[in-house]
């Protein structure tokens, strides 16, 4: 076992190496609790309504639902249970609904809880179970109401879905749900096709300069397309938490904080955020351009953030630069070199080497747009962004 799960005094619960780990190391593969579809993606007709794939990639025809027009990449999918009579029904009455835009793929998601709950008793009590702040948001008497109208004669009795479990409901998905958003096999543009949930993958805190990323591979054959895989970007000592960022690396400060407090509920003090904090405004755009582009954080750029540049600050201007030394390593290593991408580098796990085209040729592996790269581009990359020593 690679992992362990542990209480940590100021980060709940989180996941621990139980053993040292090797970069490159699947630490868990899992299937996701539910899945539900992003509205907007649903309306396109270009992803396949149970599994998610591009449906072109698949070289089948497609198969329509005659009742709710959902389409799917095979009469399997089409037959699942995640599309039963139920929720057609349900969403047949989506379509139609007079319900806001923001609020139509969170309705996709209470209808794929509640049938959750009825068709798996036991994975539901686990979606409870998960992290989630209290939901306040005045739409959730119209999701409610919306569940009601849906499930109206249905096999299940809609009354006995409380308005404060939906809001519930609502606030494990706003804590636990993971983006789904491969290229598209056509244009190689990210999309966002959908949302799962997992159990144990959502458990995994962030931090900015994470130690492991996720990966899904929701275009490859076979039935466990949905799988989330996370790997180990580097070798990591036993007792070590491990992390995943919850949004691209490259994000600026303010932006990162941002999103954190409003989704999450706390604000990140990890080592990136401890050491960004001082920097000026101009300074944070300067250096998300630069970790954009895959460049480190130049002397010029820093302005030794903001603090004084004399004689009693050397010793700790010098240990911020070690540390803007360390975090300009981790960007032009982990951060993927291709433009306007932001995904994260990871080394390729032999396992899924046949994933991706080429997989197989090259150490390091983006998690969202596949681009591969050698331990030869590497170290050119390293050279010129002088990070590499003359000797």
């Amino acid at each position: 076992m690679a992992l362990r799960e542990e209480q940590l005094e100021g980060r709940g619960r989180g996941m621990v190496a139980a053993r040292a780990l090797r970069g490159g190391k699947e630490l868990l593969c899992e299937t996701p609790l539910l899945v539900y579809q992003d509205e907007e993606a649903a309306n396109t007709n270009t992803f396949c309504s149970h599994c998610l794939c591009f449906l072109e990639s698949r070289g089948k025809p497609i198969t329509q639902c005659p009742s709710c027009t959902s389409v799917f990449c095979s009469s399997r999918c089409l037959q699942s249970e995640s599309h039963n009579h139920r929720l057609c029904k349900a969403l047949s009455h989506l379509k139609t609904s007079d319900l806001k835009s923001d609020n139509r793929t969170l309705a996709r998601f209470l209808i794929a809880a509640y049938n959750l709950a009825l068709e798996h008793p036991a994975a539901f009590q686990i979606l409870l179970s998960l992290e989630g702040m209290e939901f306040v948001d005045d739409n959730v008497h119209d999701l409610h109401d919306f569940l009601i109208e849906a499930l109206h004669g249905s096999d299940v009795d809609p009354l006995g879905f409380s308005v404060d479990l939906t809001g519930a409901l609502l606030a494990k998905d706003a804590c636990n749900a993971f983006g789904l958003m491969a290229p598209s096999c056509e244009s190689g543009e990210r999309k966002m096709r959908g949302y799962a949930i997992y159990n144990r993958s959502s458990l995994f805190n962030h931090d900015c300069l994470p130690n492991a990323c996720r990966f899904e591979y929701i275009d490859k054959p076979g039935n466990r397309n949905l799988d989330v895989h996370i790997r180990a970007l580097h070798d990591i000592e036993e007792g070590t938490e491990i992390c995943i960022s919850y949004f691209p690396i490259n994000w600026a400060f303010g932006d990162r904080q941002k999103k954190l407090e409003e989704e999450y509920g706390f604000q990140c003090e990890c080592d990136r955020c401890r050491v960004e904090k001082d920097w000026s405004d101009g300074e944070d755009e300067d250096n998300e351009d630069a970790a954009v582009k895959g460049k480190p954080l130049e002397d010029a750029e820093r302005t030794s953030k903001g603090k004084a540049k004399n004689q009693e600050a050397t010793d700790e201007a010098d240990e911020d630069d070690d540390d803007d030394f360390g975090h300009a390593m981790f960007f032009v290593k982990y951060l993927c070199p291709v433009d306007d991408c932001g995904g994260t580098m990871a080394p390729v796990s032999p396992k899924h080497s046949h994933m991706r085209s080429g997989a197989a040729g090259g150490p390091m592996e983006c998690n969202y747009c596949g681009h591969l790269r050698t331990e030869e581009e590497f170290l050119h990359d390293l050279e010129e962004h002088k990070l590499l020593d003359d000797d």
